[in-house]
C-alpha cells in the first residue's frame, strides 16, 4: 500500500483527483489524509510540501487575500 501512484506530468487536477479515487478503491479505502504542513510547521512551505496544493489546485487564504 506504500506504493506511489504515477501520474504523468502535467495532468489537471481533475485527473489526478480521478486517478487518487480509483487508487484508493483499488485499496479500499474511504478516505486519504494528504497534509499541508511540513514536520517543521514552517510557516511558508516548501513547494515539496505543498501535497495538497499540487492535488486539487487549492491555495492558503492569505495566497488570495493579497
Amino acid at each position: 500500500m506504500n506504493d506511489r501512484i504515477a501520474i504523468p506530468e502535467p495532468a489537471t487536477f481533475a485527473r489526478r483527483i480521478d486517478v487518487l479515487r480509483a487508487q484508493m478503491a483499488r485499496d479500499g479505502l474511504a478516505a486519504v489524509l494528504i497534509p499541508s504542513a511540513d514536520p517543521h510547521l514552517s510557516e511558508y512551505l516548501p513547494e515539496r510540501w505543498q501535497g495538497r496544493q499540487w492535488l486539487s489546485g487549492l491555495q492558503d487564504r492569505s495566497a488570495r487575500s493579497s
